[in-house]
């Protein structure tokens, strides 16, 4: 009998604990970079290296072909964290403003060196923290 009760709660042992927000917060602060992607619409984007603030606002530097040439730019806007996911604001291009767009991504995993993120474009993307 003892057998089955320990195999009916060993599921309940091995729940994964998730970081409440602040503390997804706190992790989350620092630069990042991540590899190249395709953006939906088939632009090709490299080099990315993103700064979060602790401020909630981020700036995002990256190389993008636009017109078969690779281009400098730079993004910015506010990050926040709620219910496990991180949602970004883009507000400028190039220091520009833009009409604001938002995006969600699930947070899968976020620690001191990594966290994957999941979108709708990118179901598993990986961000590497720099030093």
């Amino acid at each position: 009998m003892f057998h089955f009760l320990l195999l009916a709660l060993l599921p309940l042992a091995c729940v994964h604990h998730f970081d409440s927000d602040a503390i997804l917060r706190a992790k989350f602060v620092g630069t990042w970079t991540t590899g190249d992607l395709i953006l939906p619409d088939g632009t090709p984007i490299r080099e990315i290296v993103t700064v979060d603030r602790p401020d909630g606002s981020y700036l995002t530097q990256y190389k993008i072909v636009r017109n078969g040439e690779l281009r400098a730019e730079t993004t910015g806007g506010t990050w926040k964290i709620t219910g496990g996911s991180f949602t970004e604001t883009q507000t400028n291009v190039n220091g520009a403003p833009f009409a604001p767009q938002s995006d969600t991504s699930k947070i899968l995993q976020l620690n001191s060196q990594q966290m994957i993120l999941s979108n709708g474009y990118s179901p598993r993307r990986v961000f590497f923290r720099r030093e």
